[in-house]
């Protein structure tokens, strides 16, 4: 399993996210997951985004579980 999350003031489909995930499907049968916290990660407010990054504590605590 892959989880990939975008960065401030981006988008879960952006280029780079999806040429990453065709590259991990190209290797090998892997579950890839791009987690979406635009509505968190929103410009001009980039102190709220910054607080909201600890999403990144429970994405990580999640991924260990399924795996």
């Amino acid at each position: 399993m892959k989880m990939f999350v975008h960065g401030f003031s981006d988008f879960p489909w952006t280029g780079w996210i999806v040429a990453i995930k065709d590259n991990y499907l190209e290797l090998g049968d892997y579950n890839v997951f791009s987690i979406n916290w635009n509505r968190l990660a929103h410009a001009p407010w980039y102190n709220i985004a910054a607080t909201n990054s600890r999403l990144g504590k429970k994405i990580s605590f999640c991924g260990k579980c399924v795996n």
